[in-house]
Parts: structure tokens; sequence; C-alpha cells
């Protein structure tokens, strides 16, 4: 039996959607999409632009749905703390 497991990865420049598959003792990742991760300034700062980053994961949800099927055991998302 194998266990699939999704996860996004956001940095400060880029942004992926990983897919592990855990069958026994072994792990192997998949990626299902890259994207940028881009910035907008609001009154002298710079914030990500978390509605264009949220379409990105969806198209990695829908490609993940597509290559590995729509049922997973775990779903992860790890973000950088500030940019560079």
């Amino acid at each position: 039996m194998k266990n699939l497991y999704i996860a996004f990865d956001l940095g400060a420049e880029s942004g992926r959607c990983v897919i592990g598959e855990l069958e026994r003792d072994n792990l192997h990742l998949s990626e299902v999409h890259r994207f940028a991760t881009p910035f907008i300034m609001c009154m002298g700062h710079y914030f990500w632009d978390v509605l264009k980053i949220y379409e990105e994961m969806i198209i990695g949800l829908q490609k993940a749905s597509v290559e590995f099927g729509s049922v997973y055991s775990g779903i992860s998302v790890d973000t950088c703390t500030q940019p560079e």
C-alpha cells in the first residue's frame, strides 16, 4: 500500500507543488507545478501577492489530481520568513 502526500514549498522567488509517494520505507518525490511568488508594494512595503499564489496553488492541486488522483493522506505548506 502506498500513501500520497501533497506539499507546497513557497520561497521568496518561487513556489512548487510536490507529491510524495510513501511506499513501505521508500519515499518518491515528484514536482507537479512550479510558479513565481510575486510581490506587490503597499504603503512602502513589499507583500506577497497572495491571490496570485493561491491561484497557482489551485493549479498545482489540479495538476496533482490529474496525475496522481484526488485522495491524499496529508497536505502541508512551507513558507519563507521574508523576501531577500
